[in-house]
Protein backbone atom coordinates (compact mmCIF):
# COMPACT_ATOMS: atom_id res chain seq x y z
CA UNK A 1 0.00 0.00 0.00
CA UNK A 2 1.10 3.82 -1.06
CA UNK A 3 2.02 6.33 1.41
CA UNK A 4 0.55 9.38 -0.01
CA UNK A 5 -0.19 13.04 1.37
CA UNK A 6 -2.68 15.01 -0.19
CA UNK A 7 -2.11 18.42 -0.69
CA UNK A 8 -5.56 21.11 0.22
CA UNK A 9 -8.75 20.44 1.73
CA UNK A 10 -11.79 21.21 0.19
CA UNK A 11 -13.88 20.05 -3.32
CA UNK A 12 -10.82 18.46 -4.64
CA UNK A 13 -10.37 16.31 -1.40
CA UNK A 14 -13.99 15.61 -1.36
CA UNK A 15 -13.68 14.11 -4.92
CA UNK A 16 -10.56 12.15 -3.75
CA UNK A 17 -12.52 10.48 -1.08
CA UNK A 18 -15.10 9.57 -3.37
CA UNK A 19 -13.59 7.91 -5.90
CA UNK A 20 -13.44 4.24 -5.82
CA UNK A 21 -10.16 3.01 -4.75
CA UNK A 22 -8.97 5.70 -2.66
CA UNK A 23 -8.90 3.36 0.02
CA UNK A 24 -6.00 1.42 -1.67
CA UNK A 25 -3.53 3.99 -0.37
CA UNK A 26 -2.87 5.20 3.22
CA UNK A 27 -3.42 8.92 3.85
CA UNK A 28 -0.84 10.01 5.97
CA UNK A 29 -1.63 13.70 5.97
CA UNK A 30 -3.18 16.52 4.64
CA UNK A 31 -1.19 19.66 3.78
CA UNK A 32 -2.77 23.01 3.64
CA UNK A 33 -2.13 26.50 4.40
CA UNK A 34 -4.80 26.56 6.92
CA UNK A 35 -3.62 24.16 9.22
CA UNK A 36 -3.70 26.60 12.30
CA UNK A 37 -7.50 25.88 11.70
CA UNK A 38 -7.43 22.40 11.40
CA UNK A 39 -5.96 19.71 13.80
CA UNK A 40 -7.24 16.47 11.76
CA UNK A 41 -10.03 15.67 8.69
CA UNK A 42 -11.62 12.21 8.80
CA UNK A 43 -8.61 11.62 11.55
CA UNK A 44 -5.88 12.51 9.29
CA UNK A 45 -3.74 14.80 10.41
CA UNK A 46 -3.66 18.48 8.64
CA UNK A 47 0.02 19.67 8.64
CA UNK A 48 1.92 22.98 7.18
CA UNK A 49 3.08 21.90 3.75
CA UNK A 50 6.32 23.16 4.65
CA UNK A 51 5.99 19.78 6.88
CA UNK A 52 6.00 18.25 4.17
CA UNK A 53 9.76 17.33 4.00
CA UNK A 54 9.66 15.49 7.03
CA UNK A 55 7.23 12.61 6.60
CA UNK A 56 7.60 9.51 4.72
CA UNK A 57 5.41 9.39 1.86
CA UNK A 58 5.61 7.62 -1.33
CA UNK A 59 3.56 10.14 -3.54
CA UNK A 60 1.77 13.38 -2.94
CA UNK A 61 -1.60 14.36 -4.60
CA UNK A 62 -2.98 17.55 -5.11
CA UNK A 63 -6.58 17.70 -4.61
CA UNK A 64 -6.65 21.48 -5.39
CA UNK A 65 -9.38 22.14 -8.13
CA UNK A 66 -8.48 25.70 -8.52
CA UNK A 67 -5.83 25.21 -11.78
CA UNK A 68 -4.28 28.97 -11.02
CA UNK A 69 -4.00 27.75 -7.65
CA UNK A 70 -2.78 24.03 -8.41
CA UNK A 71 -0.29 25.21 -10.75
CA UNK A 72 1.01 27.18 -8.03
CA UNK A 73 1.89 24.34 -6.31
CA UNK A 74 3.12 22.12 -8.41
Amino acid sequence: MYRVALWGIGKGYDLFTSLHGHEMVEVVAIADRRSAYYEKVDGIPVINPNELADIEIDYLIVTIIDECICEKVI
